[in-house]
This record gives C-alpha cells, sequence and structure tokens, in this order.
C-alpha cells in the first residue's frame, strides 16, 4: 500500500478487463511481496498451512466464479488463513485451490502463466491478496504488500495483446464496465500500490467481492 503497508484482516483485488484468449498465449506479470511467513501457521481444527497469502485467479464467466492460476512460480501453501478468515473456502492439503497463496519475502521476479486451456474463453485474470486478523505491518513495518507490474498477456507469436505498465496508465486504453484497467483496483479499506515506485491507484470502492 501507501507507505503504510497494509493492515489485518483485509481482501484486495485487481482486475483485468475481460479478453478472449487466443491459441498458445501467455500471461507473465512482474511481481514482489513482503508479507507475513507462513512459518507455524496452524489453525486449530483445520487444515490451515498458510497466513497473509497473495495469488492469481482466472474467470470465465465475468467474474461469477474463480479458479486458481498456477503459474512457474509454486505457491507455498495450500489453505491460507488470509483467504478463510476473510469468507474464502478451506482448501485441502495438497491441492491447489483459490485458498493457496504466496508469503514471505520474496523480490521482484517475472512469473509466468500458460493460457493454453483457455484458448478461445472469455477470461478476466485477478490478482488477490488476503490478509489474516493478526500481525500485519503494524507488527512489523518489513511487510509492505503485495505489488504487481508490467502485466503482459502475448500470443504464440509473440504479439502483445494487452500490456499494463504502472509507469504509464495509458500505455494501453483497456476498459471494463466503463472503468479504466488503473481505476479497478478495489479494497475494503485503503489505497494500494500497483509497482516499485509506491504509485497509489484511484479508488473504486465496493464491498462485492
Amino acid at each position: 500500500g501507501s507507505n503504510g503497508g497494509y493492515l489485518d484482516s483485509w481482501l484486495q483485488f485487481l482486475d483485468t478487463p475481460s479478453f478472449t484468449v487466443p491459441s498458445l498465449a501467455t500471461l507473465s506479470a512482474d511481481m514482489m511481496w513482503t508479507i507475513e511467513s507462513d512459518a507455524g501457521a496452524v489453525v486449530a481444527g483445520t487444515c490451515t498451512d498458510g497466513w497473509d497469502a497473495a495469488n492469481v485467479r482466472i474467470s470465465i464467466d465475468g467474474g461469477l466464479t474463480w479458479d486458481l492460476l498456477i503459474g512457474d512460480d509454486p505457491y507455498d501453501f495450500y489453505s491460507g488463513y488470509g483467504w478463510v478468515f476473510n469468507g474464502g473456502i478451506a482448501g485441502e492439503n495438497g491441492v491447489y485451490s483459490l485458498a493457496s497463496g504466496w508469503s514471505g519475502i520474496e523480490d521482484w521476479h517475472l512469473v509466468e502463466f500458460d493460457l493454453n486451456s483457455y484458448a478461445g474463453k472469455e477470461i478476466i485474470i485477478r490478482f488477490a491478496f488476503g490478509s489474516d486478523p493478526a500481525y500485519s505491518t503494524i507488527d512489523n513495518d518489513q511487510l509492505i504488500g503485495f505489488f504487481i507490474d508490467d502485466i503482459l498477456i502475448e500470443d504464440v507469436s509473440g504479439n502483445n495483446l494487452t500490456f499494463y505498465d504502472a509507469d504509464n496508465i495509458n500505455s494501453n486504453e483497456l476498459n471494463s464496465i466503463g472503468y479504466a484497467w488503473h481505476d479497478l483496483f478495489y479494497d475494503y479499506y485503503s489505497e494500494f500500490c500497483l509497482d516499485e515506485d509506491s504509485t497509489i491507484l484511484e479508488e473504486y470502492f465496493t464491498k462485492e467481492i
């Protein structure tokens, strides 16, 4: 987020506008995160194995339902309390689901996702972050959140279908239901930054997930 980082019990999403996937397409994005480690993650009576969580999701029905998108950076755990506490469905040990996620501290790196199985479908990509009810920036100022930059969707020939660079919000005039991409980030409480320069995105408040 802003230099204030993030708070407990947050759910935050950045959605792309919908687009039709060509054959042999890939999605890539530069990402970094400094969030609570999954070390010692146990909640009695559940298979929780992670705390605060970040993941990438995909919808083929206009955002009504979501599936986990798995790229070349494996998720760190199967069931994160950052999702479950905020109303998400608990995960199952050994099975990746919307409850899975990354955790800890990872510097900027490129993550690629194969979209082949979605060829011809109209999809929305969602970058998601959920924090659990305890331990956030207030407790550790090194924990500043989940950051995304240089989101790129390419076809088999390497043609850029869409590109979003946080340094230039007009790099591609993308719209979805009247909102340009930089308006599409929404959360419950506060700003969230998209790039390493701590650019604050315009806010679109909604309680609907």
